[in-house]
């Protein structure tokens, strides 16, 4: 396979994981609920994108760099939007 296509398809993959994250983005907006993600999970996916993204810019591998910093970002926004729309249980 030649290296234009492989690019595409790098490029392509990037492109339909990035959406994938946007329906749950929204839903929680849309909702304002959060209690049925799992924090820990979306924590650890961060760390494990976070240490793909540092592993990705050490090998100079710019498609998987840009999809683990923008995965990153997205993580970092779920976080937030759970932690925000979380109901406080009364004490």
């Amino acid at each position: 396979m030649s290296s234009t296509a492989l690019n595409a398809i790098g490029i392509l993959g990037n492109i339909l994981v990035l959406i994938s994250y946007l329906p749950q983005i929204h839903k929680i907006i849309k909702t304002k609920k959060s209690e049925d993600l799992s924090l820990g999970m979306w924590g650890l996916y961060l760390i494990g994108d976070g240490l793909l993204m540092i592993y990705a810019i050490a090998t100079g591998d710019t498609i998987f760099t840009a999809l683990f910093t923008i995965f990153t970002i997205e993580n970092l926004v779920v976080l937030y939007l759970a932690l925000k729309y979380a109901k406080v249980k009364p004490q």
